[in-house]
């Protein structure tokens, strides 16, 4: 192995610092640590390398030999190389700490939220039986929806934007047309026995119709239902208490936690349970899959609209025309994020045990690849980052907890909430955190120092939900004092 003496410059020919002597092998990732850490900046940045205008694409030694003469001239160690650095485009969202507009219209406490996936439409969910639709260009409701009989516990879009999914205390889920303003079946999906308690569509990469979307309920089932016939497709039978959180993976696996203590993993074509994840000694209150925001997001560009929003074409006639080049940006994004089989997909749970679980049923099967402790109370929400190098959970100690998506080693405490941490909820470019508490504030926080970036006082009581937009540029969240507030940049 050969050393080599190299000396980094700008595209304007500033030096970056000093001569560095590195070896031949290094990569452009190892370049950029070099880089970062010479340029002593608050963050990390990406950057591409290039040597006599060829660019450094696998090792520095393959680039210098592709720039040698073509007499064979060797490598001369002796010599001080000089490459060129550029700034490669990056996606930063910015710490939203101004309120942009307060969304009144609910007459009891607002109890979840949710945002389409183009960023355009949002909706919140009620104890006063109603859903309103806002345009959130403009801060103003577009419509109420009306129909549940009680409080409106879950709300969530579907892939493609052109329905909304809600779930009820009366036990019944509703398909509407955030769009158009109505309910895509005239009657709601009927079969679970007691409240609905969460909900998940299947991803666009496996289903780009988005006609399925699976229910969990307290009557301990999950149900798989087509929203277009409204007919249940499935019943997974078998947890022996209240299903608490439900997610559909990329590779088409369904994954339900339950207060039994248990996670389950099915096969939602057969209904067949796949295998069954223990470890936990109380009731296991949430889990998240490691591609969670390339499953809501994954066949958007940002800026995309959603389909129908502006445009005189119909949701038909432009889902048939861009079916086809959304499903292939789904599918890209997803094996980029979770490998062609989906083998890097994890999913992490957080429990009434104080403790969290991080599995890779793919590839390790039951058994956990980490136990995270180190919360004093109960963990109820739990959310990982986009680029999966992050977990947060929230917990009743007041606190956030910070892990290694990867191995799920301790990273942090995020400390300056006053009451119990209800929601956790990462930024689409993975910097950022957002919490909201019951000591009614919501606040961001910069992951990579672990420190507070912006405070988010002004509601009148507890925060139940937090949303982030896809574009990165609004967060909503919503309270029991019966709004919703709009933060912007």
């Amino acid at each position: 192995m050969v050393n080599l003496v190299i000396r980094l410059v700008s595209e304007e020919g500033v030096d970056a610092g000093t001569t560095v002597d590195i070896s031949e092998n290094v990569t452009p990732q190892e370049l950029n640590i070099v880089l970062n850490s010479l340029k002593d900046e608050e963050e990390p940045r990406p950057y591409s390398f290039y040597l006599q205008d060829t660019e450094i694409t696998s090792t520095l030694a393959s680039a210098v030999k592709s720039s040698m003469t073509a007499d064979g001239a060797q490598m001369a160690t002796e010599q001080t190389l000089t490459i060129q650095y550029k700034p490669q485009a990056v996606f930063r969202v910015r710490p939203v700490g101004r309120l942009a507009c307060d969304l009144p219209g609910h007459k009891d406490a607002v109890l979840c939220v949710a945002v389409s996936p183009s960023g355009r439409l949002a909706a919140s969910g009620s104890g006063d039986k109603t859903i309103i639709v806002w345009d959130l260009l403009s801060g103003t409701p577009k419509y109420t929806l009306r129909g549940h009989r009680s409080h409106v516990l879950r709300l969530s879009f579907s892939p493609d934007g052109t329905r909304l999914a809600s779930g009820s205390r009366d036990a019944e889920v509703r398909i509407w047309d955030p769009i158009n303003n109505k309910p895509l079946l005239t009657k709601p999906l009927k079969g679970h026995k007691q409240f609905v308690s969460s909900m998940a569509w299947c991803p666009y990469n496996v289903d780009p119709q988005c006609r399925k979307l699976v229910t969990g309920s307290k009557d301990g089932s999950a149900r798989i239902w087509d929203v277009v016939t409204g007919r249940c497709l499935m019943i997974l039978a078998g947890h022996s208490k209240c299903v608490t959180d439900v997610a559909w993976g990329g590779t088409d696996r369904v994954y339900t936690s339950s207060e039994d203590r248990t996670v389950r993993v099915w096969d939602p074509n057969t209904g067949l349970k796949l295998m069954t994840l223990t470890g936990h000694g109380h009731w296991v209150n949430a889990l998240c899959l490691s591609t969670h925001h390339v499953l809501q997001q994954g066949a958007f560009h940002r800026g995309r609209k959603d389909v129908g929003e502006g445009e005189t074409l119909s949701p038909e006639e432009h889902a048939r025309r861009e079916r086809g080049k959304m499903l292939s940006t789904a599918q890209e994004r997803y094996a980029a994020v979770a490998g062609s089989e989906g083998e890097r997909e994890s999913v992490v749970t957080c429990s009434d045990d104080m403790t969290l679980h991080l599995y890779r049923p793919v590839t390790n099967g039951v058994e956990p690849v980490a136990r995270m402790t180190g919360h004093q109370q109960l963990v109820c929400h739990v959310a990982v980052s986009p680029d999966g190098e992050y977990i947060a959970s929230a917990g009743f100690d007041n606190a956030v907890r910070l892990w290694s998506g990867r191995t799920g080693k301790f990273v942090g405490t995020l400390r300056g909430h006053v009451g119990r941490v209800y929601r956790v909820a990462f930024s689409p470019d993975s910097r950022l955190l957002i919490s909201c508490s019951s000591d009614s504030t919501a606040k961001v926080w910069n992951v990579a120092k672990g420190k507070l970036a912006k405070d988010l006082p002004g509601h009148a009581d507890e925060v139940y939900d937090v949303a982030w937009s896809g574009d990165g540029g609004t967060v909503l969240t919503c309270s029991k004092d019966k709004l919703v507030k709009v933060w912007r940049h």
